[in-house]
């Protein structure tokens, strides 16, 4: 996978949580749903996710995708992703684009009324570089601190027990980075190693 040598270091932290603290992510159909949406709904055309057929998905060509996905992590109850602007509000109309096509599935599927969604999103700009790095880390290790594990940074046990648990988990983009080759890298625009060693 090619790796991006071209972000311009303007990210935002964007999260949010299920309403009433209840999981926004019920099986494996759900999670695929959400990241598919990740890639589909990054573009100004109108999403017809149900018109394709599920290896067509990451195939399909996208118009002037509004952000650039650096990093993203999907637990049962929340979502985390780091995105960079490709253009002014660029962020607030992806995430807007993609938490209401996910609504309107949710609750067809599971005869859902109300607010699937804790609050509008939170979005924190990354303001200190340094910090992306450490950012994508945690990121991609929340499968294994949302298991209920915890990690103490004194002890390199722990930390390769974090990595060896999410890296095998399906729903982040840390495979991604790892180098493993499916149909989800077309998602993410990972910082290259020599961009990261940098910040």
């Amino acid at each position: 996978m090619k790796l991006s040598k071209s972000t311009k270091y303007t990210m935002s932290l964007v999260s949010n949580n299920g309403a009433h603290a209840t999981d926004i992510f019920c099986d494996e159909q759900d999670f695929e749903r959400f990241i598919n949406l990740l890639y589909i709904a990054n573009s100004t055309a109108p999403i017809a996710l149900s018109r394709l057929k599920r290896n067509e998905i990451y195939n399909m060509p996208r118009l002037r995708p509004p952000v650039s996905i650096i990093a993203y992590c999907l637990l049962p109850n929340s979502y985390q992703m780091i995105l960079s602007e490709n253009e002014p509000g660029g962020i607030h109309r992806f995430v807007h684009k993609c938490s209401t096509a996910y609504s309107m599935y949710f609750n067809a599927k599971y005869h859902h009324r109300g607010t699937l969604f804790e609050s509008n999103c939170r979005i924190k700009k990354i303001d200190n570089n340094r910090r992306v790095r450490e950012l994508i880390r945690e990121i991609h290790l929340k499968p294994f601190v949302g298991n209920g594990q915890k990690i103490v940074k004194s002890k390199n046990s722990d930390l390769v027990a974090a990595i060896d648990y999410s890296s095998v988990y399906a729903y982040s983009s840390m495979r991604d980075y790892l180098g493993e080759d499916r149909n989800e890298n077309a998602i993410v625009t990972p910082l290259a190693a020599d961009e990261l060693s940098h910040l």
